[in-house]
């Protein structure tokens, strides 16, 4: 397990050097793909492996969330406790990175792209996939597999994820004028939280004022909610319930994914195969460990979950999915 200890060096700080050089060195010593470092930024590089002429791409991210909680262990080294390997990442997603490496270094693909793609834990849609679906190299894709923690099921489905940050800014006024309440920015923003609610919304944060002697001139509300809908529709949402003095600005446009294509399950969580499947690309989503372990201390994936998705991983290869 050499190979999956390798990949535990810390790839959350936004540096992503380290992990992508792990990737590098064992494909160019394990395999015969041509190696793109497809540059993003000064610290930022997708890495991709290209075999043949690609009508099939394999994703997985690279970065992770920082560690939660309090670890039993270093969460960059790899232990093991019976069946269970434990580690920062192992789970989400450097487990799945294991498994397809493992896997084509015995049994190489054919028109297939590997995308090691960075900044997907950042919660922003401005991501490693979002670059490379800007580039040629993601024309001619057909299917898409994003590795993500599924129980090693095909997954088919899942909500959007959008938040906002409302803005409302008023005249205000010294304390003493207390009868000027159409002055005071929380107070007359407190009146559309139970609208949002009432929509769907989860009012997450809200921030605004001053001190106590001052009647505030600005409030600000952090929104967020998870549907099927569309951007246009959530906007229309808020256009209908808010003020036209209140500034919305969008914090992060997430869209939902179906693949009425496949048969799979649908989740709880966001994923970019959401992203790939709005490029035209017919996507699934499929994963070693379970989501329960994602982004929580001591997190580990179970040895047969890598061995399940070692086994897919050879029977996409082999076409007899």
């Amino acid at each position: 397990m050499k190979l999956l200890a390798d990949l535990l060096v810390n790839s959350y700080q936004g540096n992503y050097s380290a992990i992508n050089q792990v990737i590098i060195d064992f494909l160019a010593s394990h395999t015969t793909a041509k190696i793109i470092c497809q540059k993003i930024s000064e610290q930022k590089e997708n890495i991709i492996a290209v075999f043949g002429t690609p009508r099939t791409l394999i994703n997985c991210h690279t970065d992770t969330v920082p560690p939660a909680g309090s670890w039993e262990k270093d969460p960059h080294l790899l232990s093991q406790e019976n069946d269970r390997f434990y580690g920062l990442g192992t789970t989400d997603t450097k487990g799945n990175i294991y498994a397809l490496l493992t896997t084509i270094a015995q049994l190489p693909p054919q028109n297939t792209l590997l995308l090691f793609s960075v900044e997907e834990e950042s919660g922003s849609i401005e991501s490693g996939v979002t670059f490379f679906l800007t580039t040629p190299l993601s024309q001619g894709i057909e299917e898409a597999y994003v590795c993500e923690p599924t129980n090693g099921e095909i997954v088919n489905q899942h909500q959007g994820y959008y938040s906002y940050e409302l803005r409302l800014t008023t005249a205000g006024g010294h304390s003493s004028q207390i009868e000027q309440y159409h002055q005071n920015a929380i107070a007359r923003m407190a009146e559309y939280i139970p609208l949002l609610i009432k929509k769907g919304f989860n009012v997450a944060k809200i921030q605004g004022g001053t001190k106590g002697n001052i009647i505030p001139d600005h409030c600000t509300l952090f929104i967020s909610i998870r549907t099927d809908k569309t951007e246009s529709v959530i906007k229309d949402m808020l256009k209908s319930v808010l003020s036209d003095k209140i500034m919305i600005k969008a914090k992060t446009i997430l869209p939902p994914f179906y693949n009425s294509q496949i048969t799979g399950k649908e989740v709880s969580f966001w994923t970019e195969a959401a992203l790939f499947q709005q490029a035209g690309i017919s996507t699934r989503v499929v994963g070693a460990g379970n989501i329960a372990q994602a982004h929580s201390e001591n997190e580990f994936v179970e040895k047969q979950e890598i061995e399940k998705m070692q086994v897919f991983f050879q029977n996409l290869i082999k076409g007899n999915l």
